[in-house]
């Protein structure tokens, strides 16, 4: 009996045996479990609509802060003064300066004024003197008629013996004069000197003209100008940072003075992800968020049973990656869910502001847990089976 007992198995090397089938047993069930396949990527906080992002005030001149008439933190609205700044432009200290450069063109609306009256005038003449010209060669076209058929009537009574050699010598003269005269009142001088002083009258009028041009140009420059040293808030918003504050300070043109952030509802994440999983990003894809400051629970394989995270979906991707070979994600909140009750609305924006941490998990295929072990070991990428269709998105979409 007692070498019977001795080769008895020991109660704790069964207990052993017994767990460690049972281990072993639970190990190769799990190995066929469901394992849903995730992409990390990191990044922060945005809004996506580009109209309601943070904005920058940059100073558009050269000058010299005079007032400030905000502090950070502020609640400002479209409109609101928030800068005076005094100019440091040598070209832009004359006080009177806008008045003189007025003066200056009235001068030349006068002087305009005086020129057009002075070019109606000379048309005026011309029309008058073509007028006299005209009559006066017609006038002396008629007279240069009349001497060529005088002096045909004298050469034939030449040829008859009935006038004589004075006579026809003086008819000929009368031609002679005749087309003189006619060349002359073709040829007028008097006309010729008005034409040409209308001409001079159109340079001059084209030449003040562009003169005042010029001077619009500069009056509205110099007004714009005025107006720059005055800084109004572009929207409404809260002052989050002024970057220039000593009053006196000489800021150069493009100088960034403060950051406003719009009082939006608009959300959105940027997030950054590997170029390796580039070919498996697509709009529409679900993702899984954890926000800095918001504790969370995720669970990689099973995002169903994650705790804090909040939902959403893509909703662009970059046409090209970074320098750092990244490829930058916008992730929404997905609505749907929201509204139908499945998941929880984001925090609000003065809670989640712009530019927190965030990172996300991007939701892939269902695979088994024997499947994803045998790629991780091999460093291959994970399945690119999914379809748009997957997603509940139309056909219409996905082409």
């Amino acid at each position: 009996m007692r070498s019977l007992e001795s080769i008895k198995t020991p109660l704790i090397i069964k207990s052993v045996s017994y767990i460690s089938i049972a281990v072993i047993i639970c190990l190769i069930t799990a190995l066929f479990l469901p394992w849903r396949q995730t992409i990390t990527g990191e990044g922060k906080v945005t809004v996506f609509s580009p109209m309601e992002r943070p904005q920058s005030i940059n100073s558009l001149i050269d000058a010299r802060i005079s007032k400030w008439h905000i502090n950070e933190g502020q609640m400002v609205k479209q409109g609101d003064l928030l800068l005076e700044l005094v100019e440091v432009n040598d070209k832009y200290l004359d006080q009177n300066q806008l008045q003189n450069l007025k003066g200056q063109q009235s001068a030349l609306f006068n002087k305009r004024s005086a020129t057009e009256n002075l070019i109606n005038s000379l048309e005026q003449q011309v029309g008058s003197q073509t007028e006299l010209q005209t009559a006066a060669i017609q006038g002396a076209e008629q007279n240069f008629k009349t001497a060529e058929l005088n002096y045909d009537r004298r050469l034939q009574l030449f040829d008859k013996g009935l006038s004589s050699t004075r006579d026809l010598e003086l008819a000929k003269l009368d031609i002679v004069k005749a087309k003189a005269e006619l060349e002359m009142a073709r040829n007028s001088l008097k006309i010729q000197e008005t034409e040409a002083k209308l001409a001079q009258s159109y340079e001059k009028l084209a030449s003040i003209n562009s003169e005042i041009f010029k001077f619009d140009i500069e009056i509205s420059n110099f007004e714009n100008r005025v107006d720059q040293r005055k800084i109004y808030a572009p929207l409404d918003g809260q002052v989050v940072r002024l970057k220039i504050l000593g009053q006196g300070e000489i800021i150069k043109s493009g100088t960034e003075l403060a950051i406003i952030a719009p009082l939006t509802s608009d959300q959105a994440i940027e997030l950054y992800v590997s170029d390796v999983f580039a070919p498996l990003l697509s709009v529409g894809r679900d993702v899984r968020l954890q926000f800095s400051g918001f504790p969370a629970v995720q669970f990689s394989g099973w995002p169903s049973v994650a705790l804090g995270t909040f939902a959403g979906k893509i909703t662009a991707i970059d046409a090209s990656s970074d320098l750092q070979n990244e490829y930058r994600i916008l992730v929404q909140p997905d609505y749907k869910k929201i509204k139908h009750g499945d998941e929880v609305k984001w925090p609000t924006p003065d809670v989640l502001r712009p530019g927190t941490k965030a990172v996300g998990w991007i939701i892939l295929d269902e695979v088994p847990m024997w499947y994803e072990l045998w790629r991780v070991l091999n460093g291959f990428p994970p399945t690119i089976s999914y379809t748009p269709e997957k997603q509940g998105l139309s056909k219409i979409k996905a082409k």
